[in-house]
């Protein structure tokens, strides 16, 4: 009787354990929140208009320069004319199409922080009207050898449920019922992988990464858990980046840079 009883207080207590790790892995915060007194110059209100929009201007105006720069270099190391016919043509690129459409290309170096500049106002341009967003207590997105990892910190319980979106409605509902113990606390929600751009689009891929604080969950998994399909959770991984007058077809994410490649009009 009485080793069965020191088994069933084991038993308990193991599980009390295993449930004390979930919920503080789940709860954690990341180290850029923690410390944004210190790295606050990274940090920007999604719920502040005024705030997102000075970033977006001053960030525009800093990619139209290296799209100029990058346009003038190009036209710098471009192959030189020969006379045909009387006509001047560029016989590298009438020999080789591939030559052809990347004398056509642009290419911009941004850093880790103009591209979470860049998320940062594509999310808040993405969606003008979000709830979810005006909670939002901080925002931040970090390049680590080629892999792009993009989340918020949120409070669930100060989301106001009665003004969401149905879709976002469902959401918050879904989170607050799997993870009950995420209320009334501030959590970090995110996303770690590799991206792609897909007619415009960052687009992740079916390797990554939902973030729980701490935790880390497949699409797959998390799919299992919210009890919404994988298809609808890959949907709202889409973010269309708001670049004015250039075109993006491909990004490159390096060891804490992103290289954009596009076109312009």
């Amino acid at each position: 009787m009485k080793k069965s009883l020191i088994a069933f207080l084991l038993l308990i207590l193991g599980s009390a354990s295993v449930a004390y790790y979930f919920w503080s892995q789940a709860t954690k915060l990341p180290d850029w929140y923690v410390s944004k007194g210190v790295s606050s110059d990274k940090l920007i209100n999604l719920s502040n208009e005024v705030e997102v929009q000075a970033v977006k201007t001053k960030l525009q105006e800093k990619i139209d320069t290296k799209i100029e720069d990058s346009i003038n270099a190009r036209q710098e190391v471009s192959p030189k004319l020969a006379r045909v016919d009387g006509y001047e043509v560029n016989t590298d690129a009438t020999k080789n199409p591939q030559t052809q459409e990347n004398s056509r290309t642009i290419q911009i170096d941004l850093s880790e922080k103009d591209f979470n500049e860049l998320v940062v106002s594509s999310v808040a341009e993405n969606t003008p009207n979000s709830k979810v967003l005006e909670t939002t207590k901080g925002f931040n997105t970090t390049i680590k050898d080629g892999n792009l990892e993009s989340g918020a910190v949120i409070n669930v319980s100060e989301i106001p449920k009665d003004r969401l979106e149905q879709r976002e409605k469902v959401f918050v509902e879904k989170i607050t019922k799997t993870f009950p113990f995420l209320e009334n606390q501030d959590v970090y929600i995110g996303m770690e992988g590799k991206p792609k751009v897909e007619n415009g689009q960052l687009k992740f891929e079916e390797d990554t990464r939902i973030k729980l604080g701490n935790l880390s969950l497949t699409i797959s998994e998390l799919s299992q858990r919210l009890g919404i399909s994988e298809d609808k959770i890959k949907e709202r991984l889409k973010l269309e980046l708001e670049l004015g007058q250039l075109k993006i077809s491909d990004i490159e994410f390096n060891e804490n840079n992103a290289l954009i490649k596009g076109s312009v009009n």
